[in-house]
């Protein structure tokens, strides 16, 4: 919901709420008796307030307050034997300035504060982060460069100085030529430290720096672009056959290309990524990341309808078995997808969704199963 004072001012907010249950069986592996029936919830909630405003003819600032909630409860044989609730509070402050015709400034402040509450005792139950982040964007002529800086400060794992450095150059009206590096921190989540049997408590903050070099193509309609990505982690959070872990050194290297277009009412998109995820000491595959995904998307707008088909497709992945640890092989995999939209007036949207539209058999983890065909419908309303 949008709500705009006058030229200068609006305030928005934002609600989002779901449930999801699941139910599944015990494979003995922990001890249960195999007629034990184990069932799961879990509810996901977000709402955001956001004021923004224009204080200057160069100064465009944006306050947001948010808070998100997961909560999550299991049941062994309807009766409850576990709960976890985490609530995460953040308020960020952003401005950006025009400090000229062709470059913007960016400068801003978060705070970011997460609780966990549950019947199993944590070590640590809050984390609170304060960050600091700036940027500079600019074009010159053919030339555009990009800068970030960011700091966070952890309360348990202390200070993360990230950054980016990138650089573009338009070939030709329709070429461009772009490289990048850039560091990123991510802290372990309070379930990655202590959730029991495959918690860590003694898990490092995860460290890697990224570069990339492509080549865009942009003329009318058509869109196209070939990117080399690689990528350096130190101490990755991953897990292993039987818990999270640190990796001590992995890399990720690989292309990615992608196209998007339309013609007239049809419009085209597709990606293909070819990868090599894996530990730099013992060159073995990292876990459950594929060598090989590609996905396509085709859309026609028919007055108003606008349907659409997608595929998804997955390559085989290394996984560790639910029930030795040793490492198994999970199927390469293709999804085929169905949505359609109807705008019934100018204000309100009908959608409906079919996902996994072959009722397809597959795993994303091994031992666990994944939902068959799915069918989603929705109606939407704009001021």
């Amino acid at each position: 919901i949008r709500h705009t004072l006058n030229t200068d001012h609006s305030l928005s907010g934002s609600l989002f709420r779901s449930k999801g249950e699941v139910e599944y069986d015990d494979t003995n592996a922990f001890g249960g008796a195999i007629t034990d029936v184990h069932t799961s919830s879990a509810t996901l909630s977000k709402f955001s307030l956001a004021s923004d405003n224009r204080l200057a003819e160069i100064w465009q600032s944006k306050l947001q307050l948010a808070q998100g909630g997961d909560n999550a409860k299991s049941y062994l044989n309807g009766v409850e034997n576990a709960s976890f609730k985490t609530t995460s509070r953040q308020i960020t402050w952003q401005n950006t300035l025009a400090v000229h015709t062709d470059g913007n400034v960016l400068l801003g402040l978060e705070k970011l504060k997460q609780q966990v509450a549950s019947d199993i005792a944590f070590t640590q139950t809050d984390r609170q982060i304060n960050s600091l982040f700036a940027g500079y964007t600019s074009n010159y002529g053919a030339h555009q460069m990009q800068t970030n800086v960011r700091q966070d400060r952890y309360s348990d794992f202390g200070k993360a100085n990230t950054g980016l450095l990138g650089y573009g150059y338009a070939i030709t009206d329709t070429l461009r030529a772009t490289a990048s590096t850039s560091t990123a921190f991510k802290a372990p989540t309070f379930n990655d430290l202590y959730y029991p049997v495959f918690g860590n408590p003694n898990l490092k903050g995860e460290r890697s720096r990224n570069r990339e070099v492509g080549l865009r193509y942009a003329n009318g309609n058509q869109q196209l672009n070939v990117i080399y990505f690689d990528t350096h982690f130190r101490d990755l959070i991953a897990a292993d056959s039987s818990n999270i872990t640190n990796i001590k050194k992995a890399r990720i290297d690989g292309i990615e290309l992608s196209y998007a277009g339309q013609f007239v009412n049809t419009g085209i998109k597709a990606a293909y990524t070819r990868q090599n995820p894996r530990d730099e000491l013992t060159n073995l595959p990292l876990l459950r990341r594929a060598k090989s995904f590609a996905n396509l998307s085709i859309t026609q707008q028919m007055q108003s309808w606008r349907v659409a088909g997608e595929a998804q497709h997955s390559g085989s992945r290394v996984d560790g078995d639910i029930m030795t640890f040793s490492r198994v092989t999970l199927s390469s995999y293709t999804l085929l997808n169905l949505v359609a939209d109807y705008k019934i007036s100018q204000r309100l949207n009908l959608s409906m969704r079919v996902d996994n539209l072959l009722n397809k058999d597959y795993m994303l983890a091994h031992g666990y199963n994944t939902l068959g065909r799915t069918v989603l419908i929705g109606l939407s309303s704009q001021q």
